[in-house]
């Protein structure tokens, strides 16, 4: 990769991130979204970077690591400026990622409050959708899983479930 210019923001940082992730190369990915967290002056940079290093972190085979920059960008304190509310895009993604990392270390019922506020965020998010009704027919939540599936079935008329 090409050297970075020593005062590239966190934005330039971040999708040097992704990159290296998309390449399989997490360790590198992993430091790009440190120093993107780092040099990001706004709050979405800072989400973008916090969602990174959770992906990396879950792709390494290391799920319990993704859940602390996880909840730092779900969490959102109301009298804390720095915590500001995040873009409902980086939040629905956020959330399928959170759900993905609870199924990694066995944790399926909060990985069902996961999808579903990724649903509420992104009704139209069918991957979410598909996800949150099997997790649900897998618990025995068979109702609100015919309910899933009726959305994702009104949304995408192809999927024969």
């Amino acid at each position: 990769m090409l050297a970075l210019e020593p005062d590239a923001d966190g934005f330039i940082w971040n999708q040097r991130g992704w990159t290296y992730a998309a390449l399989g190369r997490l360790p590198e990915a992993r430091d790009s979204f440190l120093k993107g967290l780092d040099r990001s002056s706004t709050t979405a940079d800072q989400a973008e970077a916090q969602l990174g290093l959770a992906a990396v972190s879950r792709l390494d085979a290391q799920p319990r690591q993704a859940l602390a920059p996880l909840r730092a960008l779900l969490e959102h304190n109301p009298f804390d400026q720095a915590s500001a509310p995040k873009s409902p895009f980086i939040m629905a993604a956020a959330n399928h990622e959170a759900a993905q990392a609870a199924l990694s270390v066995g944790d399926k019922h909060a990985a069902i409050a996961y999808l579903s506020q990724c649903a509420g965020l992104d009704p139209l998010n069918l991957e979410c959708l598909k996800e949150l009704a099997a997790l649900k027919a897998k618990v025995g939540e068979n109702r609100a899983a015919w309910y899933s599936y009726l959305s994702v079935l009104a949304l995408d008329t192809s999927d024969g479930r």
